[in-house]
């Protein structure tokens, strides 16, 4: 049995005129424009996580005492606007919104993407430690294969649970893991590190928003007094699924009827794992190449933090090591055969 962490598979890509090579990247116009793909096909939604993200990084607001018991953010599967990254060094991104169409961008969500080496799938698969399934098409989609690969923050546990976590939270009755997820919100880009807990088996980790609570009022409607407070949402961190974009090139190891081109296996999450405003085209300078959004993914020290035009370093905490740094094992003489591998 050989052991290797996951983000030891991943081969680098080329993602810039200029060379520069990531594991993690977002997608670029070039590359959705090669796939021919329709408006309907370029939508994504979000995970619950990354709308998390955008819901505390919106402006401090002002809700009523009456309002508390039942102010939950709204979650939904509907589709987002979504970052892609400048393969130069101009300024700016681009983005797809909720029709699927494109345009310019200040901020959005991100589905990530990465390619696999082959032969370590093959083993992984051979382990049992890597899986792939078939997923029914949905809204006149064609079906379509998707692996579980690393795990991150993603859905959030409901008012019942989380009013549990938070409790025990509290009480410093939940145990650490000693892994912390780190998000940026804020107009100033602010970062922010949210630890993460075991309970009963699972593990969690949270976000906290910031609001004003109306407690004073004159008789004209004006604000006399208020009072700032936190609030607590809870995300579970499960296995990360994300879509193989090339089955139909991989080898018949992988898929019985592949062609056997592909050099790697493509993947791309499932859904938006993020929310930027990290990288951005309303600051001079700001490409994929320097943007707080590679930097954080890759775990480099590059990346402007705007608009302060500061470099910040993330390769202490980025995603890399928070989602992919688990080991899986390739027993390589176990489950030679390919026969029931998903068609």
């Amino acid at each position: 049995m050989k052991n290797i962490a996951l983000k030891n598979i991943i081969v680098p890509t080329s993602t810039s005129n200029n060379g520069i090579e990531d594991l993690v990247y977002l997608d670029s116009i070039e590359e959705l424009s090669e796939m021919n793909s329709s408006p309907e096909q370029l939508k994504i939604s979000a995970t619950d996580w990354a709308q998390g993200i955008q819901y505390c990084d919106r402006e401090r607001r002002t809700v009523g005492l009456d309002s508390l018991r039942s102010h939950i953010p709204v979650r939904n599967n509907n589709p987002v606007d979504y970052l892609l990254r400048s393969t130069s060094s101009n300024n700016g991104f681009h983005s797809v919104n909720a029709n699927g169409e494109l345009e310019t961008a200040g901020h959005g969500f991100s589905p990530l993407s990465t390619q696999l080496d082959i032969q370590s799938v093959v083993d992984a698969q051979k382990s049992g430690d890597l899986k792939i399934n078939r997923v029914a098409g949905a809204k006149g989609r064609e079906p379509y294969h998707t692996i579980e690969f690393g795990e991150y923050p993603n859905s959030h546990v409901g008012p019942l649970l989380n009013a549990k976590l938070t409790a025990l939270l509290d009480r410093r009755k939940l145990t650490p893991t000693g892994k912390v997820h780190t998000v940026q919100v804020g107009a100033g880009n602010a970062r922010y590190g949210f630890p993460e807990f075991e309970y009963r088996g699972e593990k969690y980790t949270f976000l906290v928003e910031r609001y004003s609570v109306v407690k004073r009022v004159h008789d004209e409607g004006k604000v006399l007094e208020e009072e700032t407070r936190e609030r607590i949402h809870w995300y579970k961190v499960e296995p990360m699924t994300w879509v193989v974009r090339n089955w139909k090139d991989l080898p018949k190891e992988i898929n019985p009827n592949g062609n056997g081109t592909a050099n790697t296996v493509s993947l791309r999450t499932e859904k938006a794992v993020m929310y930027w405003r990290a990288a951005s085209n309303i600051f001079e300078g700001v490409n994929w190449e320097n943007c707080p959004a590679r930097a954080y993914l890759n775990g480099l020290t590059t990346g402007k933090v705007q608009p302060e035009n500061e470099w910040q370093n993330t390769s202490a905490q980025n995603f890399i090591d928070q989602a992919l740094s688990q080991e899986i094992g390739f027993d390589l003489e176990k489950n030679k055969d390919t026969e029931n591998q998903p068609e």
